[in-house]
């Protein structure tokens, strides 16, 4: 197992200085959502007293409340606690969830309601970019396990990949007939299917084996076996989540895990004096290590 600290095209304008320091304090002591502007709401105090035809006395409410919204500069966001910052600082630091994007707006523009058509390419659009584009080794496992079952019969083949699934460990033994260099391919296969659903959480098969306990990862195998892919994604999320706190929750274990690292991999961890990690990658701003698991520079993979 190592760790590959990805320098990424994202990160190629991060901010440094005092405010992407404060943001990075914050961020060990928060967990925030980002908004993009805040609204605020004062009540007036004006009122009219009349009596009614019996003499009871009618209070009414003239002034209506007043709204105030603060509106954001171009390129800018607001963290609760911190305030303004630009995107590129909150960025850097972590604080953006996966896929932020924060949309503009313009008060005086006013935009034609959508056609039909232009509804129904937007749709195309939107399917289209969630699609997970799986690589070749998916279509050849496909392949192989098709071949195999034309000479096993599927059930067989059925019988044999849920039971792979359910322990975690490929068949060994195979009819004279069929090579034992098919099940590798199935395996890659799957791995490659794994991997590609994972992708966007930011998780890989590999990030699933260590953090997973044995009854998760049968529960990732399943949802890899039936393309389950929320569940599978849910897992990733979670393995990821377990990353990010490991230094803080499970210290031995993570000095441990990180013994194992490459020399070079290993010089770019330090620790201050309050046990907190952090992670230098050349050209880049040194980032808290929980930051840099989520912003994607931390990544782990089978040994290189």
């Amino acid at each position: 197992m190592s760790i590959k600290y990805s320098n990424t095209d994202n990160w190629s304008a991060v901010p440094a200085g005092d405010e992407l320091t404060q943001l990075r304090s914050y961020l060990e002591t928060r967990n925030v959502s980002p908004g993009r502007a805040e609204a605020s709401v004062h009540p007036v105090e004006k009122h009219s007293v009349s009596f009614d035809g019996k003499g009871n006395q009618v209070t009414q409410n003239l002034a209506p409340q007043s709204v105030s919204v603060q509106q954001l500069r171009p390129g800018h966001v607001i963290i609760p606690g911190v305030g303004e910052t630009t995107v590129e600082a909150a960025r850097a630091a972590g604080l953006l969830p996966p896929g932020f994007n924060q949309a503009g707006f313009d008060p005086s523009s006013k935009a034609a309601p959508a056609t039909a058509q232009q509804t129904q390419q937007q749709n195309n659009t939107s399917a289209k970019s969630d699609e997970i584009v799986m690589p070749e080794a998916v279509k050849a496992a496909d392949n192989a396990l098709a071949n195999i079952g034309e000479i096993i019969g599927q059930d067989a083949v059925n019988n044999a990949v849920w039971l792979a699934a359910e322990t975690g460990e490929a068949p060994t033994e195979l009819p004279s007939d069929i090579p034992l260099e098919v099940v590798d391919h199935i395996v890659a296969g799957a791995v490659a299917q794994a991997d590609a659903v994972l992708k966007a959480t930011g998780a890989n098969v590999a990030l699933l084996d260590e953090m997973l306990s044995a009854s998760e990862a049968r529960q990732a195998r399943t949802a890899t076996v039936t393309r389950d892919d929320q569940a599978l994604q849910k897992l990733g999320r979670e393995a990821l989540g377990r990353l990010e706190v490991m230094p803080s929750r499970s210290p031995a274990e993570f000095a441990e895990w990180i013994s194992t690292l490459p020399k070079d991999e290993r010089k770019a961890l330090s620790q201050d004096q309050n046990g907190n990690w952090a992670i230098t990658v050349p050209g880049r701003p040194t980032m808290s290590w929980g930051a840099a698991v989520r912003a994607g520079i931390v990544r782990v993979e089978k040994g290189r």
